[in-house]
C-alpha cells in the first residue's frame, strides 16, 4: 500500500493547523489548565478540530488519538494519532518552535508521519518501506562514525539529568558539537543528517511517533535510551545514525516506567 492519498490528506490537514496557528501567533490566548503544569490554548483545540474534520471526511472509519480531544473510535483497525499544535509552551511566549504532528498506524505499527513548521514553512514526512522527506527532496541521516566528530542537539534537559546526569554530560563532552534546540526541530536535523545525535524525551505517541518513523524511513535509529524501539518502558528519546546510535547508548540509561501513568 503507497499511502498516497493518507499523505496528502495529512498534509493538508497540517497546512490548515499551520494557517490557525500562524493567524493567532503572538496575540491573545486563552489557557486551559491541565494535569500538573501543562495547558493547551484555544489555538491547540482550533487546530485539533480542523485537523479532525479534514481526517473524518476522509477517512470517517479510522480511529484518531488526538492530545486534546483523546481517543476517538473507529472500525477500520487503523488510526491517526494527531498533536495539533506541538509546542504549545513556545508558542503561548511567542517562541518560533512549533509545528504539527501526525501519524497513521495499523496492529502498532507506524506506516506514515509527517512534521510541519508553518512559520520556516518546512515539512518532513515518511511511509513504511518509502523514505522519508524534506519539503519534497529524498533525506538519509548521517554518515558520521565517531562521537568526536557529532553534532548533537538536546531537549528538556531535566530529565536526562534527572535520571542519567554523569552520563549526559559525559555525552555531550564528546561530542564535537552540542546544543539545545526545540525537540522536534532536533531530530529532524538528524533525520535529514544536518546533526548526527539528538537527546530528549517525549511521553507519549503523538510527542514522539511521527519523528520516529521519519528517522528510521532516513535510516536512522530512534528509542528510548536503553536502545528499546518501542520506547513501551521508558521515555527517553535517542535519535542518531545506527553507528552513532550505539555509542551514545553507552552513556544513557534510565529506569523503567509505566506509561499509564504520564
Amino acid at each position: 500500500m503507497n499511502y498516497s492519498h493518507e499523505l496528502q490528506v495529512a498534509k493538508e490537514a497540517a497546512l490548515a493547523a499551520g494557517r490557525i496557528q500562524l493567524r493567532h501567533f503572538r496575540k491573545p490566548l486563552k489557557r486551559f489548565a491541565k494535569k500538573g503544569s501543562d495547558f493547551a490554548t484555544n489555538v491547540d483545540l482550533a487546530c485539533e478540530k480542523e485537523i479532525v474534520r479534514l481526517l473524518k471526511r476522509a477517512f470517517p472509519n479510522d480511529a484518531i488519538l488526538s492530545e486534546e480531544a483523546g481517543e476517538i473510535h473507529g472500525s477500520s483497525g487503523r488510526e491517526w494519532v494527531v498533536d495539533p499544535l506541538d509546542g504549545t509552551l513556545p508558542y503561548a511566549y511567542g517562541l518560533p518552535h512549533f509545528g504539527t504532528l501526525l501519524c497513521l498506524r495499523e496492529k502498532n505499527r507506524l506506516n506514515l508521519g509527517l512534521v510541519y513548521q508553518p512559520l520556516a514553512r518546512e515539512s518532513w514526512h515518511a511511509v513504511r518501506n518509502q523514505g522519508s522527506f524534506h519539503n519534497g527532496k529524498r533525506i538519509r541521516v548521517s554518515r558520521t562514525t565517531a562521537l568526536a566528530r557529532a553534532r548533537m542537539s538536546f531537549q528538556n534537559v531535566k530529565y536526562p539529568l534527572a535520571v542519567c546526569a554523569g552520563g549526559f554530560e559525559s555525552l555531550i563532552q564528546s561530542a564535537e558539537y552540542a546544543t539545545g534546540l526545540f525537540w522536534v526541530e532536533g531530530t529532524m536535523a538528524v533525520a535529514d543528517g544536518r546533526l548526527d545525535v539528538q537527546v530528549g524525551s517525549a511521553a507519549h505517541l503523538w510527542d514522539y511517533g511521527p519523528a520516529k518513523i521519519i528517522v528510521e524511513e532516513a535510516g536512522g535509529i530512534f528509542s528510548d535510551y536503553n536502545g528499546d524501539t518501542t520506547l513501551q518502558k521508558a521515555k527517553g528519546c535517542l535519535s542518531a545514525n545506527p553507528r552513532l546510535h550505539k555509542l551514545a547508548r553507552r552513556f544513557l540509561h534510565e529506569p523503567a516506567i509505566s506509561r499509564s501513568e504520564e
